[in-house]
């Protein structure tokens, strides 16, 4: 399989091919009275989950790989066992 380069890769990419972000679409407690129409804390979850989204799509693996803080491997793969996060 041939990959893209990094640059071309989104982290909203990489997340949303493991575990996608949900955004609240309705009421997340089933109050059938809220409907579509958010209360106030739900909208404002809704809206943090969309500023992450947005952050996600607009860096790339590449912005972390060469990021002035270097690249962390969060694994050793060398090690026995250790083949998955």
């Amino acid at each position: 399989m041939c990959w893209p380069p990094p640059k071309e890769i989104t982290i909203l990419d990489a997340v949303n091919a493991i575990d996608p972000i949900q955004r609240i679409a309705t009421c997340p407690l089933g109050l059938e009275a809220h409907g579509s129409n958010l209360c106030p804390l739900h909208g404002r979850l809704d809206n943090a989950y969309a500023s992450v989204a947005e952050a996600f799509r607009n860096s790339t693996l590449a912005d972390l790989i060469e990021s002035p803080e270097g690249y962390v491997q969060f694994y050793d793969l060398a090690k026995p066992g250790a083949d998955t996060p």
